[in-house]
C-alpha cells in the first residue's frame, strides 16, 4: 500500500514543471536541509537557479530518481 502512494506521488511530478524544494521535500520524503546539503555536494538532482530560487525540472528528479535504483543491497549502480 505504501509503494502504490509513493508511486502515485511520484507520477505526479510532470517531467517540464519546476518545483521548489518545498514541493519536493514531502513527495521524496527529505527535509529541506537535505535539499540544501545536496545542493552543496552536489549529490541531489539538478536544479536551475532563478534569482536567488533553485528549481528543480521535474525531468531532472525523474532521472536522478532512476539514477538510484538498485536491484540488491549489493548493487553499487552504474560505474
Amino acid at each position: 500500500m505504501l509503494q502504490q502512494a509513493l508511486s502515485a506521488t511520484l507520477s505526479a511530478i510532470e517531467p517540464d514543471a519546476l518545483y521548489t524544494q518545498l514541493e519536493l521535500a514531502p513527495v521524496l520524503r527529505k527535509s529541506i536541509a537535505w535539499f540544501e546539503r545536496s545542493r552543496w555536494a552536489g549529490t541531489g538532482p539538478a536544479y536551475v537557479k532563478v534569482g536567488r530560487q533553485p528549481l528543480y525540472r521535474g525531468s531532472d528528479v525523474l532521472a536522478w530518481l532512476d539514477s538510484r535504483t538498485r536491484v540488491s543491497t549489493s548493487d553499487q549502480g552504474a560505474a
